[in-house]
């Protein structure tokens, strides 16, 4: 049966449907008018038969006393007709018998008919009196012997003692009929109202049911219509589809398919229908895992029956050709009850290659990006680099004994490489828009003095172009807040006054006061420069603008000094500004919140106080850490390398080092390292792709492992990317030895909490010591390892002039070569093996060449290690 064929519902069915109805309706309109009629029928009868049995007994009743009358006028007749000495025969008695023979009788039939009814106890008893005169004078009748007229009179005479007791029972009998005879009637009205009310009742009700039925008919005339259209849409959707849809049995053989699913295939569908989808749509090396999965959906509780599962999978389109596809597949009921699994299979071959066109784009337009971009990526590693192996000489030049002069001088000289370093990071956060994101922690610190450290940068400078600075301070000397952005501001302030200033005066003013209640920072930097031309006062914060008119022969810069002033102030939460006048000068301001701890103010009117104590820096010099470590250096740069190599010694560390990502890799394999300090940027391997080659195996797979970069302006995403690679911590270039040993016993220490909160579970049963455990035999288990380590052999040669010749080759056939290998070697317990190639896979797939040259290495070096112990057993 298909179950994607339509159900659509035909004329004539819906003509018949409408014919029932109105049968239906006919039917319950007769069956209501024979109710009614019915009903008034037995109400009428009822009526005339229901005093058919009272009167008959009130009749007999009043017939009493007449045949009583009757008797004794024959009885009186008899006597006047008789002697009294002549004997009466039967004859002459026979109308008197006759009269007492009926009086009789209309007793026998009151006593008959009187026992359903209830009378008082006094007409009881005079009934009794009654039947005992009858009986008394029956006996006299009937007697043999010769009647007189004396017995005559006898019986007279007790006719009339008993004659006023027939009366008052016929009076009373007849009150007591008339009595029942109403109360009979009104019961049955009674009773013919209530059958009435509830013959009503019933028609309603028999009524609404009918009309609820027929609204539900209706409405489920309608739901039909309604699902009939739906299966049609449903049915032109599947056949539309461009998706592949199958829905399987219990067995996972094929109930029914889509059209897209017969393209898919290119099979006829007799071919495939009743089929096992496992044979006809999934490559024999993934069947194992593909029925893994299709047992877990199937086997869900009933409860679950509408579980989606998503997965990634490759597909056998035709019968060489494999495509990578995203399968969704559900449980379900059949038509019989029985479980059915639904799936839907999407190629996605198409949005993997536009995927991979889309990078190379995305790679190429980030390659031909603006200056800016080129810009940042040049300071970021080619100057940095270099200004790092200046700052680092002179931290190791100045722990040596020198006379006072060279000391001055490596002061001075350390100072101007550390403003060098800072007005780089400036120009590195304007170009990524980001100095108002930067050295956001507080701290203690006193602006006069930095601002004192800026005119002794700039002495020299001054004193060539013949300019005089000054400075003056008033207020409190210690704030509480972002020294470094002060430190830009203000930089740029003064080297933007003495750019435009010869032979003229540079006045500098700070003060520390009150404003509406909080202590407010100002800075005022006058000069006596060329000024600045009133069209261009709009413009000279705008980032990279420069006024090149000057005509004085000075260079007009970058354009970033004020630009990073601006960002620096709007970072405090300050305000800035300026007021010039071309030819005489010009005077530049900033102004912005502050917090004192703990000093007077000049008028001792007030005391300020901070939140938290300011952190108290550590000494300068040698340093010795807590524990002796054995360190790796990875560093492509010989001279940052060599002092690397000198600090960590220094701090009593044993170390190594390799001059690239490949030499590292191969040292953290052979050498149990404690610490790997690696640089990011590097030639052949890069220190992201050296640490995840690190981590798989080797004797430093457990080591901590920190990156050594110049860049500063990572994403948050980057970061996260660099910690995913398996790097546990980051220390930015430059950096001064007391800070690269803060640095890393911080991570350290973050490191081992981390550890502590995820302690290593104990490791199972060895997968080949459960094969012997079940029966195998050592030998087979070592012929089928042998077989996985060939496997990983025969890729490795495959790869290796893959590397070098990458045209031509089917990548997809080696990444599906690693994975194979990688599961024969996890089912035999060789998990770093295993890794490796697994991570191969990866890699093949990321096109991610560098990595994969580590990989390479590593996998031969598992291949030989895994020789060696076959060797030794």
């Amino acid at each position: 049966m298909n179950l994607f064929a339509q159900d659509a519902g035909s004329p004539r069915r819906t003509a018949i449907d409408r014919l029932r109805f109105t049968i239906v309706g006919i039917a319950a309109s007769i069956m209501i008018v024979l109710l009614i009629t019915m009903s008034a029928f037995i109400s009428s009868k009822v009526r005339e038969f229901s005093f058919a049995r009272s009167d008959s007994l009130t009749w007999n009743v009043s017939q009493v006393e007449v045949d009583f009358r009757r008797f004794q006028v024959a009885l009186a007749q008899s006597i006047i007709q008789s002697s009294p000495s002549i004997a009466l025969s039967k004859a002459d008695l026979s109308q008197t018998t006759q009269s007492f023979d009926l009086f009789y009788a209309r007793i026998d039939v009151i006593l008959s008919t009187s026992k359903s009814y209830s009378y008082d106890p006094t007409l009881i008893d005079d009934i009794e009196k009654i039947v005992q005169f009858r009986d008394t004078l029956v006996e006299d009748i009937d007697r043999p012997d010769t009647k007189f007229q004396s017995d005559l009179k006898r019986w007279m005479q007790v006719s009339a003692d008993i004659e006023n007791t027939i009366r008052g029972v016929v009076t009373r009998s007849l009150q007591d009929a008339a009595v029942r005879q109403e109360d009979a009637r009104a019961s049955l009205h009674s009773a013919l109202e209530r059958y009435l009310i509830i013959s009503l009742a019933v028609l309603f009700f028999a009524c609404a049911t009918i009309a609820i039925m027929m609204y539900l008919q209706r409405q489920i005339f309608r739901k039909s219509e309604q699902q009939k259209r739906i299966s049609s849409f449903l049915n032109n959707v599947l056949t539309a589809s461009q998706d592949v849809i199958f829905i399987l049995n219990s067995d996972y053989c094929v109930i029914e398919l889509n059209p897209a699913a017969l393209r898919f295939l290119d099979s006829a569908r007799d071919d495939v229908v009743g089929a096992s989808i496992l044979e006809s749509f999934t490559p024999k090396r993934l069947q194992s895992s593909f029925q893994e999965a299709l047992d877990s959906i199937l086997n869900q509780p009933s409860n679950s029956r509408n579980g989606v599962v998503r997965k990634q999978v490759w597909a056998r389109k035709t019968a060489k050709k494999l495509v990578p596809g995203e399968l969704t597949m559900v449980r379900d009921v059949g038509l019989n009850g029985e479980p059915i699994l639904i799936g839907f299979f999407r190629d996605t071959s198409r949005e993997l290659n536009a995927l991979r066109i889309t990078r190379r784009a995305l790679g190429a337009a980030r390659r031909d990006a603006a200056a800016k971009s080129l810009f940042l990526a040049t300071m970021s590693h080619e100057m940095r680099t270099p200004l790092h192996s200046v700052i680092a000489a002179l931290d190791i030049i100045d722990a040596e004994p020198l006379s006072a002069a060279t000391n001055a001088y490596i002061a001075q000289a350390k100072l101007a490489s550390e403003t060098a370093l800072a007005q780089t990071n400036n120009v590195l956060d304007i170009t990524k828009d980001k100095a108002q994101n930067s050295h956001k922690d507080v701290s203690a610190y006193k602006p006069k003095e930095i601002i004192q450290n800026i005119c002794t940068q700039v002495d020299a400078l001054a004193q060539k172009r013949q300019t005089k600075i000054t400075f003056t301070w008033s207020g409190p000397e210690t704030n509480y807040g972002t020294p470094k952005l002060v430190l830009k501001a203000m930089y740029n302030l003064v080297s933007n006054a003495l750019k435009f200033t010869e032979s003229g005066v540079i006045t500098i003013k700070g003060e520390n006061a009150m404003s509406e209640g909080r202590l407010i920072t100002r800075f005022e930097v006058t000069d006596t420069g060329i000024g600045i031309k009133e069209h261009l006062f709009s413009s000279i914060f705008e980032d990279f603008y420069s006024d090149t008119s000057n005509g004085d022969g000075t260079l007009p810069g970058t354009g970033l000094g004020l630009g990073i002033v601006k960002r620096s102030v709007e970072a405090m939460g300050g305000t800035y500004g300026f007021s010039s006048q071309e030819g005489v000068g010009s005077t530049f301001w900033i102004s912005f919140p502050s917090q004192i701890t703990g000093t007077q103010l000049n008028d001792g009117a007030e005391t300020l106080k901070i939140d938290k104590e300011p952190p108290v820096e550590s000494p300068q010099g040698d340093v010795a850490a807590p524990k002796s470590l054995t360190i790796l250096v990875v560093e492509d740069h010989a001279m940052n390398r060599q002092f690397l190599q000198i600090m960590l010694e220094r701090m009593g560390h044993h170390v190594e080092t390799a001059k690239d990502g490949y030499e590292g890799v191969q040292s953290a394999y052979q050498t149990a390292f404690d610490l790997v300090l690696t640089d990011i940027n590097m030639p052949q391997i890069d220190g992201r792709n050296s640490a995840v080659c690190m981590r798989l195996c080797g004797k430093s797979k457990h080591a901590c492992i920190i990156a050594v970069t110049a860049q500063t302006t990572m994403e948050n995403e980057e970061t996260l990317d660099i910690f995913a690679d398996g790097i546990d911590g980051i220390i930015t270039k430059p950096f001064t030895q007391t800070q690269l040993k803060d640095r890393i016993s911080e991570i350290l220490q973050e490191r081992n909490e981390a550890l502590e909160d995820h302690p290593q579970t104990e490791q199972p049963q060895h997968p080949q010591q459960e094969l012997i455990d079940i029966g195998m035999d050592p030998a087979e288990i070592a012929d089928m390892l042998d077989e996985a380590v060939t496997d990983a052999q025969t890729l490795q040669a495959k790869l290796q002039p893959a590397l070098t010749d990458p045209q031509g080759v089917d990548w997809t056939k080696l990444a599906s070569e690693a994975h194979y290998a990688a599961g024969g070697l996890f089912a035999l317990g060789v998990h770093e093996m295993g890794s490796v190639l697994i991570a191969i896979e990866v890699a093949i797939n990321a096109s991610n060449e560098r990595r994969l040259q580590g990989l390479m290495w590593l996998l031969a070096a598992e291949i030989a290690a895994q020789k060696s112990l076959e060797r030794v057993s």
